[in-house]
């Protein structure tokens, strides 16, 4: 059947990006916390938004020449210029997304605190979930609808080229500001000032917290988007060698990422308000479901397809 493994890898998609929206309007619907918790929160908001801003501002121009030269000189014509374009684009995007999420949850995660682990551990993994969900389900989206525009192996190798450019920079970038900050922070507030560790009166632990942010969320967020998209990618690429290149199963990888999307989603439920004692034996819970989930969708799907 012509592009079932697409539009299975569009559906997990687009089911992906609804729950990553459910999940956003969920943290948002929590307390922010007090009025001090709610002004810390904005002064991390007002740094990572800045911090990703000068990163898109630098990476966009290299990213055009980049882009240009690719256009000129990479067979087919202009179609992997589109790739690598579209490919970092959504990167970027999820990271400032997913970026938005954190620095709200985060004040929202210490508010429930105070009613429980449970609350807590609700809160801070739905909006870290936020990111799980828009990584996968905008490479699965992007890959599927330039898959199907332009089948050709060839052609979407461009969408691992732009998701490298932004992940390097992201990535490294936001690496180096964060240690940069926390090496500061403890310099200057512990040693020379005497004050204790993370204490909101040294403005480096605010530049700190920044940095978590944008290195580990926004950063780490653009690395396993690129991983994601390239391994995708090879995937597509060893079936292109075995099978004919307009083969369905050149796009099986695809399917198997959307199944994928699904069974996290189902796994990720199991962590709500009521667990109780140790957070990783529920997080391991939920991945054990998700795991068993997707093996049976996966074996489901390759019978049918084989």
């Amino acid at each position: 059947m012509p592009y079932t493994t697409e539009l299975i890898a569009l559906i997990g998609s687009v089911i992906g990006l609804l729950y990553a929206v459910a999940l956003i309007r969920n943290v948002l619907s929590h307390s922010p916390g007090t009025q001090e918790m709610k002004q810390l929160a904005d002064y991390i908001k007002e740094g990572a938004n800045a911090f990703l801003k000068r990163e898109y501002l630098t990476i966009t121009p290299i990213a055009v020449v980049i882009a240009l030269v690719i256009g000129l000189t990479v067979h087919p014509l202009g179609i992997v210029a589109l790739g690598f374009v579209i490919g970092g684009a959504l990167s970027a995007v999820a990271g400032y997304v997913s970026i938005s999420t954190t620095v709200r949850s985060s004040s929202r995660t210490a508010e429930a605190a105070k009613k429980g682990l449970g609350e807590a551990l609700t809160v801070a993994f739905r909006g870290g979930s936020v990111l799980g969900m828009l990584v996968p389900s905008l490479a699965l989206l992007g890959l599927a609808l330039f898959y199907m525009a332009f089948p050709s192996t060839a052609a979407i190798v461009g969408f691992g080229f732009g998701a490298s450019l932004v992940a390097m920079f992201i990535r490294v970038g936001g690496g180096i500001y964060t240690k940069a900050a926390d090496l500061g922070a403890d310099i200057v507030g512990k040693i020379e000032e005497g004050i204790p560790e993370d204490d909101p009166r040294n403005p480096g632990v605010i530049a700190d917290n920044v940095g978590d942010n944008v290195g580990d969320c926004a950063g780490m967020g653009a690395d396993v988007y690129e991983s994601y998209i390239v391994t995708a990618l090879a995937a597509m690429l060893l079936g292109a060698l075995v099978f004919s290149s307009n083969s369905p199963l050149v796009a099986y990888p695809l399917a198997i990422g959307g199944l994928g999307v699904i069974a996290s989603i189902i796994g990720g439920l199991w962590i709500r308000k009521s667990v109780k004692g140790e957070p990783m034996n529920a997080l391991n819970t939920a991945l054990y479901i998700a795991a068993v989930v997707a093996i049976i969708l996966d074996a489901i799907f390759t019978l049918k397809l084989f």
